[in-house]
């Protein structure tokens, strides 16, 4: 059978600490309890409990357990002594229930009572029939003070005029604008500052713009007063480019896997340097270097070089033999 544990404590009045020389007894009512499923007497003398620094807890047996008998009408008695002599006496009933209960939510906490057990609350009674009215305060003007009250018919309680449209007055610019400040916008300065200035900044992550399909904008920029914009980056990675004052007319994109291919002419200041192993010229395919062969002394070298030129594209071989 599951017990639960009742706790209490027994203080001193005067200074709040623990009640010097205080003896609390637990007695079982009636004195005899029967336990139908296990067969058993369950004798009930009076038991003292230890008071530790004023406080006290005992593991007690429900007094709503089944198949106890009497199956009604079963309490516990707690009593305080000092000196032996007994200062209160509070009867209780012990719920079936999980963790610890205080004694003081189990009896009734009035002194002026015996100690009777609290039952559960009872139906809620009736409505009873309506009061007289109550007296009426003084009439008076409005600010005639707090104990007065405002006739129906004072002037403050009512206005003729057409009401004013106010909103406008109320926007930024306006003759009464209203300001918020950052600070009383719950969470938005801290908002703010995590998102980019438009005047510009520092981002430490990636960028990422998954737009709708390969040839939307993704990203796109320009100088001030510009009509076009100067450089766009398509979703396929193709990049545009133009003088801000027309339509873009250069362009770099990706046509196959490892190529890059632009419509329009490339134009290197410095060194270009090709590493690749095949090349090619004017739409020629592109093959590997070729290698010159014959003497020089005749003419089979100079054919194998124009043969050369030829393969990668920088000639066309229009000789005769």
């Amino acid at each position: 059978m599951a017990r639960r544990t009742v706790t209490g404590r027994v203080d001193d009045l005067f200074t709040d600490a623990a009640a010097a020389g205080v003896a609390v007894t637990l007695s079982a009512m009636p004195r005899r309890w029967t336990d139908e499923a296990g067969g058993r007497v369950l004798a009930a003398p009076d038991h003292p409990v230890v008071v530790t620094a004023g406080a006290w807890s005992a593991s007690l047996l429900p007094t709503d357990e089944p198949g106890i008998e009497p199956a009604t009408g079963r309490y516990y008695r707690v009593t305080e002594s000092v000196a032996g002599v007994p200062v209160r006496v509070r009867v209780f009933e012990v719920p079936t229930g999980v963790g610890s209960v205080g004694i003081d939510t189990l009896v009734v906490a009035d002194p002026g009572l015996p100690g009777y057990v609290r039952g559960t609350a009872g139906p809620k009674g009736d409505t009873g029939d309506t009061g007289p009215q109550g007296p009426q305060p003084p009439l008076g003007a409005a600010g005639a003070g707090a104990g007065i009250a405002l006739r129906s018919t004072d002037p403050t309680t009512t206005d003729a005029r057409t009401p004013t449209a106010h909103a406008a007055s109320h926007a930024a610019a306006g003759a009464d604008a209203l300001t918020l400040t950052q600070a009383q916008v719950t969470g938005l300065a801290a908002a703010l500052a995590g998102l980019l200035p438009l005047t510009g900044g520092t981002m430490t992550g990636t960028v990422t713009n998954n737009a709708a399909s390969a040839a939307t904008t993704a990203y796109g920029g320009g100088v001030v007063g510009d009509t076009f914009d100067r450089w766009r980056i398509l979703a396929s990675g193709a990049i545009e480019l133009g003088p801000g004052n027309a339509a873009r007319d250069t362009n770099l994109r990706r046509s196959a896997a490892n190529e890059l291919t632009t419509d329009d002419a490339l134009i290197v200041a410095l060194m270009f340097r090709h590493m690749g192993s095949t090349l090619g010229f004017y739409g020629a395919a592109a093959v590997a270097r070729p290698s010159i062969t014959g003497s020089r002394g005749g003419n089979s070298a100079l054919g194998s070089l124009i043969s050369a030129l030829a393969a990668i594209g920088l000639v066309t071989d229009t000789t005769t033999a």
